[in-house]
């Protein structure tokens, strides 16, 4: 009876596990999805589509190891990022940072709070073929480089370029152990608009980590051996066609 007991209950949790574990991730890592769950977790669990009854699954929100854990995965990410965006940050803080301090500051705190990080939309396949989702730098690439959200004291297109430039070093070193479209694409180099307003010139990084200017006459010849356009990726992670993109 109790070997039956228990399937019951498994297949109960089973049937809704993918909004479980949507909800269990925004647990550990949004504090306004923590806050509401604290005030009223019944109505967390209705907003997710989840029954009163699996609420008895969920951890304690408050208790030392849940909170140990939190803070354990968000400074991995913050050391994440912070391994793939050197200049980026740099910049954005004006000296560099350790992951625990990145992992508390604001900049942090609105990245893993928005939807960019939170669902597997916004982002590029994993490297590894796992699907998308799993792998926080293209997260952070697609939502850092709007640049709209945040305030910065040094030049936007400054930012924009380390920005750029540090995706391009990460996506040229993954293509050691990748097979995936259009990750693949980057073992020709990668480029982007100097000027996100202004075609003439282009910058790339080659295959061999040097950054080059590229001038809108020579760049058709880099689109024949296919490089890594960063800005043919849309804000949903997805790699557009070259199709009119010299006359952007």
């Amino acid at each position: 009876m109790a070997d039956a007991n228990s399937s019951a209950i498994s297949n109960s949790v089973a049937a809704y596990l993918p909004h479980v574990q949507e909800l269990y991730v925004r647990l550990l890592f949004s504090d306004s999805c923590r806050e509401a769950w604290i005030e009223n977790p019944v109505t967390v669990l209705l907003k997710y589509g989840i029954p009163q009854r699996i609420f008895q699954f969920f951890p304690d929100v408050n208790s030392v190891s849940f909170l140990v854990e939190r803070h354990g995965r968000r400074v991995l990410i913050a050391r994440e990022i912070m391994a793939r965006f050197p200049r980026t940050l740099n910049l954005l803080f004006g000296r560099q940072v350790t992951a625990d301090h990145f992992a508390l500051s604001d900049v942090f705190k609105k990245f893993i709070e928005s939807e960019n990080f939170l669902t597997p939309v916004h982002s590029l396949p994993h490297a590894y073929g796992i699907g998308r989702g799993y792998e926080s730098v293209s997260k952070f690439f697609l939502w850092m480089r709007r640049l709209d959200s945040l305030d910065f004291e040094c030049p936007r297109l400054e930012m924009r370029k380390s920005l750029y430039i540090d995706f391009a070093v990460h996506l040229v070193t993954q293509t050691a152990h990748t097979t995936v479209f259009p990750l693949t694409l980057a073992r020709n180099g990668v480029m982007f608009l100097e000027h996100p307003d202004d075609p003439a010139f282009w910058l790339m990084l080659t295959p061999q980590f040097v950054l080059a200017r590229v001038e809108v006459e020579t760049v058709s010849t880099f689109m024949s051996n296919k490089c890594f356009f960063l800005d043919l990726v849309t804000d949903t992670g997805r790699y557009e066609q070259p199709q009119g993109l010299l006359k952007m």
